[in-house]
């Protein structure tokens, strides 16, 4: 299974050819930062719209094709390299461009000659970096929003090239820009715990909902569907979106672990927690989908309802969405590491993304690639 590296430029991308999947064992691939990979720590996994994937992690962009990987790294005598290794998240505009949330700084990558542009959005500490400061979302209708925390809600401006702050919202101070709903209305998160919606047109807010939180600190969570959620001790409170006067309620349901993540999938909420998987209905009651307590981070939905989660430490468990329990994927490669993305693309391959175990490859043949 020979791999070969090749340098193409002074080290603002690597070039690596890869097996395809056809040539290895039982259709598996698993590449880390000795096989391909620039950095066996995945944060995030994207397919654009002309089906190649992409990877982020905590050194580097990867881009994916099926038979190579592409590197990009940050170079300092590169004027269009990218702005910081640590990649937070990736999505495309309407236009086609990539953009990229660093740790340092937004990206917008021309997918054709494979340049970027940084914005800072008036960062003016370049040596001193935070994680997860940087945040970006795009509305179905194109419209790119992006804030660093701390700062104001900017909005691109395609005319100029840069980014310009958003009007009618100037005393709001934020965290991070969440996301668009089906509206078209932007979601951000205050510095003073508030979750603010607003409507944005030619870089214009108005229309802006501010909900309180009182008493409810930490990690907020978007289902992917309808609802954000947030955990207090044992109690799970939720807000729906879409109601005209939004505010967090006590949803009724309750679980002892702690809240990794959460997916509305067909109606129904999956809750990822370090005390395994949970699904619920219309009831209060949660069912337990995994047969040992053990950390749940992820949860996807593939063809034929399968269910693939990622634990923390016990690799990818691969069910068949109830009740009968199929097998563990990969025990042996992934067991150690704590599965931190998943994803399918449209032709049904499963990527599975770790902390420090690398990128896993399996064709499963059919599902569907969730863009979150």
């Amino acid at each position: 299974m020979g791999i070969r590296t090749f340098i193409i430029s002074a080290a603002a991308y690597i070039l690596c050819t890869i097996p395809s999947l056809a040539s290895v064992p039982d259709g598996f691939i698993q590449i880390n930062n000795n096989t391909g990979l620039s950095n066996s720590s995945v944060t995030s996994i994207f397919q654009d719209s002309d089906d190649v994937m992409w990877f982020g992690t905590w050194n580097g962009l990867n881009r994916y094709d099926g038979a190579s990987i592409i590197q990009y790294h940050p170079q300092a005598t590169e004027k269009n390299s990218i702005s910081h290794q640590v990649i937070r998240s990736i999505a495309e505009d309407s236009r086609g461009y990539l953009w990229v949330a660093t740790d340092f700084g937004i990206n917008r990558m021309d997918r054709t000659d494979g340049s970027f542009d940084a914005f800072f959005l008036g960062y003016d500490r370049p040596y001193i970096y935070e994680e997860g400061i940087f945040s970006c979302t795009i509305s179905a209708g194109g419209t790119v929003a992006a804030a660093r925390k701390g700062g104001q809600i900017s909005v691109f401006d395609y005319e100029s090239g840069n980014f310009r702050l958003l009007e009618g919202c100037e005393g709001l101070t934020v965290t991070a820009v969440l996301f668009f709903d089906a509206y078209g209305r932007l979601w951000v998160l205050t510095e003073d715990n508030t979750v603010a919606r607003m409507s944005v047109s030619k870089g214009h807010a108005s229309d802006i909902a501010v909900t309180g939180m009182p008493a409810l600190h930490g990690r907020l969570h978007f289902d992917g569907y309808d609802r954000i959620w947030h955990q207090s001790g044992e109690k799970l409170y939720c807000m729906d979106i879409y109601d005209p006067d939004p505010e967090m309620a006590d949803s009724g349901l309750r679980i002892r672990s702690t809240l990794n993540s959460i997916r509305n999938m067909d109606g129904e909420i999956f809750l990822c927690t370090t005390g395994g998987c949970y699904v619920s209905g219309k009831g209060p009651d949660l069912e337990r989908l995994t047969e040992e307590e053990i950390p749940v981070w992820s949860v996807f939905k593939g063809s034929q309802n399968i269910l693939w989660l990622g634990t923390d430490g016990k690799g990818v468990l691969k069910e068949k969405y109830r009740p009968e329990f199929i097998s563990a994927l990969d025990r042996q490669v992934g067991r150690k590491f704590p599965v931190r993305a998943i994803a399918i693309d449209r032709k049904g391959t499963v990527y599975i993304g770790s902390k420090g175990g690398g990128l896993s490859i399996l064709p499963t043949g059919g599902g569907n690639f969730p863009q979150s």
